[in-house]
């Protein structure tokens, strides 16, 4: 769950398919793959490499629609053009610090944000929400290719996931979630309040792991308390619950 290479696995825990739903790599394959020399598909370890890449079920229209889906000069709504969706991307894995991945993935939202049909609240919508949830809960180390034979790992800490969470409520719903954001803080025992501009640069203990509600519906992860997710309602996940 949580891997493009799980779409199969991932499409049948939301009841859906490849007719309505297709893997959205929130960093995209060439920005991982970038440097290696590796054409997509060519082998069976760059086959693996893109398995491994963290992706989530989309709605299918809309993720045709996306700058990082393909290749398009123009520009869209969010002033990026395919090009320059990716070069962001990479510099933000190579230069971002702990923040990168989280800035990425936000950036992977943007480009959805533009377009009203992501706004309206469908089953197609909801079960995207779903599995970007199950993803964001999973996510980990995100590698990059830097070179033929070499690579990188970009961290992903808890405050990341919070924020690659609360990106997408921001994207669904066109309102910052601030009462969402305060919640978190105040759970993790952040000392500063996440401001309107930024979700990011927030210091967090290291030696205390946290749990994030992410709205899955079925069942609990070891690590994280699921609730149902509403993101025309997003203030009614943020609940404690009880831990496994």
């Amino acid at each position: 769950m949580g891997q493009h290479g799980a779409k199969k696995r991932e499409q049948q825990r939301l009841k859906t398919s490849g007719k309505t739903h297709e893997s959205e790599h929130t960093i995209g394959f060439e920005v991982l793959n970038r440097g290696s020399d590796d054409k997509r598909g060519q082998s069976s370890d760059v086959k693996q490499f893109e398995n491994e890449a963290y992706a989530y079920q989309e709605a299918a229209s809309l993720h045709r629609n996306h700058i990082g889906t393909g290749m398009h000069s123009e520009k869209d709504a969010s002033g990026m053009n395919s090009q320059a969706y990716r070069d962001s991307q990479r510099a933000l894995l190579e230069n971002g610090g702990e923040s990168g991945v989280s800035s990425a993935v936000q950036l992977n939202q943007l480009g959805y944000a533009f377009d009203p049909n992501f706004k309206k609240d469908t089953s197609d919508l909801s079960k995207a929400d779903n599995s970007y949830n199950a993803m964001v809960a999973g996510m980990d180390d995100v590698e990059y290719k830097t070179g033929p034979d070499s690579s990188q790992k970009a961290p992903v800490d808890e405050v990341s996931r919070v924020e690659m969470y609360l990106a997408r409520i921001a994207a669904r719903t066109g309102v910052w979630p601030t009462e969402e954001i305060d919640a978190q803080r105040e759970r993790m025992g952040l000392s500063q309040s996440m401001s309107d501009d930024s979700i990011v640069n927030e210091d967090e203990d290291e030696d205390e792991e946290k749990d994030i509600d992410v709205g899955l519906e079925d069942g609990k992860t070891d690590a994280l308390d699921i609730e149902d997710t509403d993101m025309h309602n997003p203030s009614s996940e943020f609940n404690d619950g009880d831990k496994d």
